[in-house]
Parts: C-alpha cells; structure tokens; sequence
C-alpha cells in the first residue's frame, strides 16, 4: 500500500493513499498538542507509524486499524523530531529540553540520553552504516586519538626527528583507523547526529559519548541528512544556507545560498542524487 502521513498544530496525523488520488483516509487523534514529526517504521510491512508532539509523548500506530497501541513521556518539553534505525531496532528523538534520547522500540525502554547541547534540540538522523568507516577513519585521526594531529605529513623527506615522529603517528593512525572499520559491527544505530538551536551538529556513538561537533552554520540547524556512499552529510539551516561536510574530515566542503529566508526542510533522494530543501 503506497501511504504517506501527515501531520499538523491541529492535534491529528492524517493518512493519505497516494494510489486512490490522494484520499485521506485516516485521521488519528490523541496527542494533546501539536504533532511535530511522524515517521513509518521499516517494519510490519510499514503499518507501524511513531509520532511526537508538544505534549512531550511518543506515540505508535498501527495504520491499519488507526489504533494507537502505545504512548509514553519521553522528555520534559516538546519532542521536536523522531528518527528510527534502518532495520527500526532504535528510535532516537529530540527536544526542547535540549537532549536526545535513544529507545528500544520494542520495549519503550530508554537506552541512552544524550546531553551537550546548549539549547533545543532540532532533528536527528542515524548515520548509514556506509558511513561508518569513513566516521571511524575521522575519528580515529583526532588529534586526541593517538596525541598526534590529522594534519601530521603521511610522507616525505625525514628532516629531523619530530617530522619522522608525526609521519609514523599518521601511519600508525591509518592502520587504527582500517583495522577499527573491519571490526566494527555493521549494524544500524552505532552512531547519531544531532542538530541544535546552538548553531552545532553533534556526533554521538552508541556508548552516548559525543565524539565531534561540527561548526560552521550561523544560526539554528533544522535538518540533517546523508550522501547515499557515506562519504558526506548535509546539513540545512536558518542561516539560510545548505552545507556540506566531508565525514572523512569533519570539515565543511560546500556551502550553498539555498534560500531567501531560513531553511526547514531537507531530503535526498539517494537514486537519483538530488538533495531538495
């Protein structure tokens, strides 16, 4: 069934069938404020639909029957944004009470709460698993990671001992980082981003340790997303802005005037290559 889902300040989700003309019909009430964001879970055939609100709940529907077959206060303010994991063992969620949580979809248990941004927290996306050794790669080559610096010369003429000591700091980073990319489990949820009021995108792993914070946009970050080949993330803001960050370096490599006024909404469509804001 082709199905998309919207929902609104309202109070209610409204379920459309694109394949009869757009019809609306379903319209899911029981949030006590404005619904934020809505998201189908990569599961059931895509029945299960999880939305959040101002009212500070959590809630999942089966789309079927439009029965709402679970709720829980998931944070102390309004829940801006949720996102699930590829195979929706996770969902992650953001709030005005500047944290993110990470929760067991199947228990409603509270796995992680992530704390460090300095206002509200926007949106959050799962890295893709294609991400992951370029991540690993970046975060191995931090300057904290072996004492040595991501700028270290790889080769070149020996002229004295300390350039010998930074070209074999940087050797012996790039094997950490290839061996770590090896084994490290290819399963969805191992690392998250975060987009802040502060102006940051924050870099988590699954141990709930920020593990970068990418700066570079002016004003609030509304959205996040990636390159299909894990080798760049996108990011969107009310700087007006579209910015492009090379994961390998953790550095902004493009910086795009997209509008005349703030950007809020961000997609890429992974077939065709093209990102829309």
């Amino acid at each position: 069934i082709s199905r998309s889902v919207s929902c609104s300040a309202d109070l209610t989700i409204r379920v459309w069938e694109t394949a009869a003309e757009y019809k609306n019909t379903r319209t899911l009430f029981g949030h006590d404020h404005s619904v934020s964001n809505v998201v189908i879970l990569p599961e059931r055939g895509g029945d299960v639909l999880v939305s959040c609100s101002r009212d500070a709940t959590i809630r999942f529907w089966e789309l079927s029957s439009g029965y709402c077959t679970k709720t829980f206060t998931a944070h102390d303010d309004w829940i801006r944004s949720v996102m699930p994991t590829a195979d929706g063992r996770l969902l992650a969620s953001c709030s005005n009470d500047q944290t993110v949580a990470v929760w067991d979809v199947a228990t409603c248990d509270r796995k992680l709460e992530l704390r460090g941004h300095e206002h509200v927290v926007e949106c959050v996306a799962w890295v893709p698993v294609e991400a992951y050794p370029k991540i690993r790669e970046f975060i191995t080559m931090q300057p904290n990671a072996t004492g040595g610096s991501s700028d270290a010369p790889a080769k070149g003429p020996k002229l004295n001992g300390t350039d010998t000591k930074a070209a074999a700091i940087q050797r012996i980073q790039s094997l950490r980082a290839t061996r770590a990319a090896k084994e490290e489990p290819q399963t969805p949820g191992m690392y998250l981003v975060s987009g802040s009021r502060d102006k940051t995108i924050k870099l988590w792993d699954s141990n709930g340790l920020c593990v970068h914070t990418f700066i570079g946009h002016d004003n609030w970050v509304r959205g996040i997303t990636f390159h299909v080949s894990g080798r760049f993330m996108f990011s969107i803001s009310d700087d007006k802005t579209l910015r492009v960050w090379n994961l390998s370096t953790g550095r902004c490599v493009k910086t795009i005037e997209a509008h005349d006024h703030f950007v809020t909404c961000l997609a890429y469509h992974s077939q065709a290559g093209i990102v829309a804001t």
